[in-house]
C-alpha cells in the first residue's frame, strides 16, 4: 500500500504532519502507475473541520509554551488527540499507524460515539521546571543555558536562578548590598602611599633646571680648556 501526503496550502507548515493521507490503489498486475483519490464531499467537509480543530489545539499548545511561566492548568478537549499530537512529534513514528489512529478518531467523532477519556489536564508547571534548568554559568559555550537572570530590584543580570540570590544587591534580602570596603583600598593606593623613589632625584634636577635631552655645560673654564 502506498500513502501520499495531500498538501494543504491554507494550513501552516507545522501542520504538514496533520495533512490528510489518502489511500491510493496501484494496479501491480498491469504495472499502471495511475493513482485514484477517494473523493467525497461529506468526508472533505469533515476532514476540513477536524483540521481546523486540531490547528486550534496546536495554537493553544504554542500559547502555553510562550506563557510557560504562568503556572496555570489548561485542559485538553480530547485526551486521544493530545496523545496523538505528542506521538506525532516523536522521531521514528510509523506513518501508517498514525494515519489509522487519526482516521479512527475522525470516524468516532463523525458517528457521535462517546470515547472513554480520563479526566486529565496538561500541567504547565513541568514546562516551567524545564525552562529554569541551567547548566553551569553563562559562559563556556553554554549560550542558551544562562545561570543568571535579571534582578527585579537592581535590574542587573546578577540574579542566580538556582540559588535565588542576586550577587549585586543581595535580593531578596531586605538589606541592599553595598561595596563601601573599596574606600579603604582607594585610601591605601592614593598619592604618597608608595615608595616614591623619584623624589630623591628632584633636588638634583632642580639645580640643572630640569633639563631634558641636553648635555651638561662645563662647570669652569679650566675644565673646558
Amino acid at each position: 500500500m502506498m500513502y501520499f501526503i495531500r498538501s494543504v496550502a491554507k494550513h501552516n507548515n507545522n501542520m504538514l504532519f496533520l495533512c490528510i493521507i489518502y489511500e491510493k490503489r496501484v494496479n501491480i498486475e498491469t504495472g499502471a502507475k495511475e493513482v485514484h483519490f477517494l473523493h467525497a464531499e461529506e468526508e472533505e467537509d469533515l476532514v476540513n473541520a477536524h483540521c481546523k480543530q486540531v490547528e486550534d489545539t496546536i495554537n493553544i499548545i504554542n500559547l502555553v509554551l510562550v506563557l510557560s511561566f504562568n503556572a496555570s492548568i489548561i485542559p485538553f478537549e480530547s485526551y486521544q488527540e493530545k496523545n496523538l499530537l505528542v506521538e506525532g512529534h516523536q522521531p521514528g513514528n510509523q506513518l501508517d499507524v498514525y494515519i489509522s489512529r487519526q482516521n479512527t478518531i475522525v470516524s468516532q467523532k463523525a458517528a457521535g460515539i462517546p470515547t472513554a477519556e480520563p479526566s486529565c489536564s496538561f500541567p504547565v508547571v513541568s514546562l516551567v521546571k524545564l525552562i529554569t534548568q541551567t547548566k553551569g554559568t553563562g559562559s563556556f559555550g553554554k549560550r542558551r543555558n544562562k545561570s543568571h537572570t535579571l534582578c527585579v530590584r537592581c535590574g542587573r543580570r546578577s540574579f542566580h536562578i538556582q540559588k535565588s540570590r542576586c550577587s549585586a544587591c543581595a535580593y531578596p534580602a531586605a538589606r541592599k548590598r553595598t561595596y563601601n570596603w573599596s574606600v579603604k583600598a582607594i585610601r591605601r593606593k592614593t598619592t604618597g602611599t608608595g615608595r616614591m623613589r623619584y623624589l630623591k632625584n628632584v633636588p638634583r634636577r632642580f639645580k640643572t633646571g630640569f633639563r631634558e635631552g641636553t648635555e651638561a655645560k662645563p662647570r669652569n673654564k679650566a675644565a673646558s680648556a
